[in-house]
Order: structure tokens, then sequence, then C-alpha cells
């Protein structure tokens, strides 16, 4: 930082983004939620159980107004202030070592393995008998 004042400025203005964004998410959700209810338990839209595509087209569509539109203005906004804080001078150069690669590659593996175990625990049954031959289904990560 150049100064502390700028740091502040800075520091200000994501909190102020940071507190819109979840205004606009929370807030909007809300919002979505209660218009398509609303829309989907209409007269004349009938059942809402009988039509679940046509009732999770408009929660989306719905939902796609009133979240999407204020936060592509507001990202907008975001992208046009984010540039009166940085300057070309201000670029730091960081180098990517063996270790830090390594470190994400680790990192990775442990996610893919935590995936796999949990999928292969929410199988009630790893085996079952279809007709008189017995089928197995397993994860290669797991076996």
């Amino acid at each position: 930082m150049r100064s502390a004042s700028d740091e502040l400025k800075i520091k200000s203005f994501l909190k102020m983004f940071y507190i819109a964004y979840s205004a606009i998410l929370w807030l909007g959700m809300m919002v979505a939620n209660g218009c398509s209810t609303f829309i989907i338990h209409l007269d004349g839209m009938g059942r809402p159980a009988a039509h679940m595509l046509r009732s999770m087209c408009i929660a989306l569509g719905v939902y796609s107004v009133v979240v999407g539109l204020p936060f592509i203005f507001l990202w907008r906004t975001y992208k046009k202030a984010i540039l009166r804080f940085v300057s070309a001078q201000d670029e730091v150069l960081v180098a990517d070592s063996a270790a830090m690669r390594q470190r994400r590659i680790r990192t990775r593996s442990v996610r893919v393995g935590a995936v796999g175990v949990s999928i292969r625990a929410a199988t009630p049954d790893s085996s079952r008998i279809v007709g008189k031959q017995e089928v197995i289904w397993f994860l290669p990560i797991c076996s």
C-alpha cells in the first residue's frame, strides 16, 4: 500500500462490496422464493407437483431476474471502481515454487479421496444378488 489512508479506502470499499453482495443474494433469494411460490400456486397453473419442471423453471427465471440483474450492476461498479485503487506500478511478481505445486496436488488428491469415501459410505450396501448372479458395486478409490 502506498499509505494507510489508501489501505483504509480499499478495506472500506471491499466491506461495502461484500455487504451489498450478501444482501443481494439473501434478500433476492427470499423475494424470488416468495414471487415464484405465488406464481406457481395461481389457480390457472394447476397443481405444482404435477408440473415440477415448469415450477423449477419459473423459480429459476424469477431468481435470475431478481438476483442476476442487481448482481451484474454491482459487478460492473466493482470492476470500474477497482481500477482506481491499483496501478501497473503496484504489480508484484510471484514465483510458483515446486513446493506450492506439490501442496496443491496433495490437497486435490485428499479431496478426491474424501469424495470417494463419502460416496462409498453413502451407498446402502455394496453387493446385491440379481437372479443367480452376484453383482458387486465398488469404487476403485476405496477398494
